[in-house]
């Protein structure tokens, strides 16, 4: 016996190893597949998992691949590394849909009721729209919330307009009545 991977009973998977079995009358040692060795089965389950759960743990172990593995297998072949970033743009764009579908139909619930449910109503689960508004950039809460203030701002630039032609009204009466020689405004 000697280091790893110069010993004796290493062997080849490969018609030279059957050979020299029956040649030498020694039995090789047959080893396992490695995990190393990731087949493209194993790859192809896992980026479907992938993509339908969005979830790397649930995908590694429907494919049988280890998480150093795959990570390694993500760092050493662009193709996989790719297909693993389609597939979790494509989960996470279910997932959205899904969400979206929620916000705007609602969740249906209905009321317990003495031990029974009783009638039905839609929920409308506000996090969500919030959510999927921040989730498209931001600039839309952003927008509404600038719309709220801009909303805001103008609603005090009218009342300001209002109270000021009030106040020049009151300034004008006052005037006249001064040129009138009346004395007193309350007259």
């Amino acid at each position: 016996m000697g280091k790893r991977g110069k010993s004796a009973h290493v062997v080849r998977r490969d018609a030279d190893v059957v050979d020299s079995a029956l040649n030498t009358g020694t039995v090789p040692q047959v080893r396992r597949r490695s995990k190393r060795n990731i087949t493209q089965k194993q790859k192809d389950r896992f980026i479907a998992a992938l993509a339908e759960t969005c979830n790397v743990a649930m995908a590694l172990k429907e494919s049988g691949i280890s998480n150093s593995h795959a990570y390694r297998l993500r760092q050493t072949d662009p193709v996989f590394a790719e297909n693993w970033d389609a597939a979790k743009a494509t989960a996470l764009e279910q997932l959205e849909w899904h969400l979206l579908q929620r916000a705007i139909h609602g969740d249906e619930k209905a009321v317990p009721w003495q031990g029974k449910l009783g009638d039905k109503y839609t929920e409308y689960p506000d996090h969500l729209a919030k959510f999927l508004l921040t989730r498209h950039g931001g600039d839309a809460v952003a927008a509404g919330s600038r719309m709220g203030s801009l909303g805001r701002l103008n609603e005090l630039r009218e009342r300001r307009e209002k109270v000021r032609v009030k106040l020049e009204a009151e300034i004008e009466r006052i005037e006249a009545v001064a040129r009138r020689g009346g004395g007193e405004e309350g007259e």
